[in-house]
């Protein structure tokens, strides 16, 4: 339990992230300043960040497409593509312009981006930066909730504003299944790695897990 090191940021930090190889953290908040901190030169002291990249609005969520590349999403409905070496922003995925992303996840083949933001959620092909589905929600996700797609591609999680945990159809944005258990909106969701069973997390302090197929 012992803290090994201290960042200081000028404002709120929302987020942060390892890199897959666990040589790098990556930070974002309020601020809107992407940092990339090497984790040798911190653990020995050093607290500058390697590269800061400024983006063009509060970073909401981050995470690692690759050990090269970080994605950022932002309170302005964008998600930015950034270059880790240099720091350059490579490009601008726009979910819901104006609608804070809430939450993105990077498909475990590397391919599809997801999203959820204002009342929607959005898939991303990553290579070629195409929009690949965007569907309405029956719930916000303006202070909550999150998407979660299943390593088959074919199906995703999304849980909000609302008590229910639904399952819908990728390709068609058809629902699937509601479940309800939660007595509080939806906060996270996510899939185990091998898509056999999903988890979500609530406002009313518990976490629930539940089979991707519910008839086995």
């Amino acid at each position: 339990g012992q803290s090994l090191v201290e960042l200081p940021h000028k404002h709120i930090v929302k987020t942060c992230a390892f890199s897959p190889n666990s040589q790098r953290l990556a930070t974002g908040g309020k601020e809107g300043l992407l940092r990339v901190y090497v984790l040798k030169s911190v653990l020995n002291k050093s607290t500058a960040a390697e590269t800061q990249t400024k983006l063009a609005a509060a970073i909401t969520k981050v995470c690692w497409m690759d050990d090269a590349t970080i994605l950022a999403g932002m309170a302005n409905g964008h998600i930015a593509m950034v270059d880790v070496a240099s720091g350059n922003l490579q490009h601008t995925f726009v979910a819901v312009d104006g609608a804070e992303i809430r939450d993105m996840e990077v498909s475990r083949d590397g391919k599809i981006l997801s999203s959820a933001a204002g009342t929607k959620v959005t898939f991303f092909n990553i290579e070629s930066k195409v929009m690949l589905h965007q569907w309405p929600m029956p719930i916000h996700f303006r202070d909550e909730g999150g998407v979660t797609l299943h390593p088959s591609g074919t199906k995703f999680v999304a849980g909000g504003s609302d008590l229910w945990v639904r399952v819908f159809n990728l390709a068609t944005g058809e629902e699937l299944e509601c479940h309800k258990g939660h007595h509080g909106p939806i906060r996270c969701v996510r899939y185990s790695p091998d898509g056999s069973i999903y988890a979500s997390g609530s406002e009313d302090g518990t976490i629930r897990l539940w089979k991707t197929d519910p008839s086995n």
